[in-house]
């Protein structure tokens, strides 16, 4: 019951971030082109990426197929205004198995490798909080693979 109700969450997420008008934060974009180099150049390929309008403090769930063995870099860029970011990523059976919050504005990237041990979905839930904007903040998400 638990599942079901996470995958039709996940649908409904995955279609409300594909109904979001993209952000064209040129701060952003700029520091995806780099990432992307950096990436390419040691390997891996771009095999999701989305730019999305994000609400302070709300998570934004995505959801995605993963091949057991196989290394990815999953990224996610949050809005350069914004006090903190979270990553947070779970398995099929809901384990966590990554979080990581960057507080004070010290980085509005955070950035992971992770090699499932199962082929299974995983789901990445992102989110950043910003204390004078509650709309509209720009995110941005990169998931690559070897």
């Amino acid at each position: 019951m638990k599942k079901t109700l996470v995958l039709t969450s996940l649908v409904i997420s995955s279609l409300a971030l594909q109904a979001q008008d993209a952000c064209n934060s040129k701060h952003i974009l700029q520091q995806v082109d780099s990432l992307k180099k950096v990436f390419e150049q040691n390997g891996f390929k771009i095999i999701q990426e989305s730019s999305v309008n994000m609400e302070s403090e709300h998570e934004l769930p995505v959801i995605v197929p993963m091949k057991m063995g196989t290394p990815y870099q999953v990224v996610f860029i949050g809005d350069a205004q914004s006090q903190s970011y979270e990553v947070k990523m779970f398995d099929f059976n809901e384990k966590q198995v990554f979080h990581s919050r960057s507080n004070n504005g010290s980085t509005n990237i955070i950035s992971y490798a992770y090699t499932p041990q199962m082929s299974e979905y995983h789901l990445i839930s992102t989110s950043q909080t910003n204390s004078e904007r509650k709309k509209n903040l720009c995110g941005y998400i990169l998931l690559l693979k070897k």
